[in-house]
């Protein structure tokens, strides 16, 4: 079974692309990884591709932009491509999303968790 879900703040404006039959949105959306590096717990970002057609896609443009929090759930694509410098292949990974939900407005854009404190987090 392929689902993913993730929970973190968009790093872009929506993009809509009309195309024809549908529409596609696309941005991307940042999450920590929470890891030990010595004594202390850090938190390193990681940054991920999301990909949504149709109607959510009208939606999440609308309503959404750069620092926006949401809840995508979704598959994973992974695919390989030719790197531009010649050097190789590398591998591309998003998130097909199927369903979303918007996070509470915070004005701390810098926290993953969207205002919640450690133990309040709903994941």
């Amino acid at each position: 079974m392929n689902k993913i879900t993730l929970a973190g703040r968009l790093t872009k404006d929506v993009e809509l692309a009309d195309m024809g039959s549908s529409v596609l949105a696309k941005t991307s959306i940042a999450v920590n990884e929470r890891k030990k590096k010595g004594d202390e717990w850090v938190d390193e970002p990681m940054f991920i591709d999301l990909d949504m057609w149709g109607k959510r896609a009208e939606i999440l443009a609308k309503f959404a932009g750069k620092g926006s929090f949401i809840v995508v759930n979704g598959r994973l694509d992974i695919r390989k491509y030719e790197r531009k410098d010649g050097t190789g292949t590398g591998i591309g990974i998003s998130v097909k999303v199927d369903d979303f939900t918007f996070g509470p407005k915070n004005e701390n854009k810098n926290s993953a968790s969207g205002g919640f404190g450690n133990s309040d987090a709903p994941f």
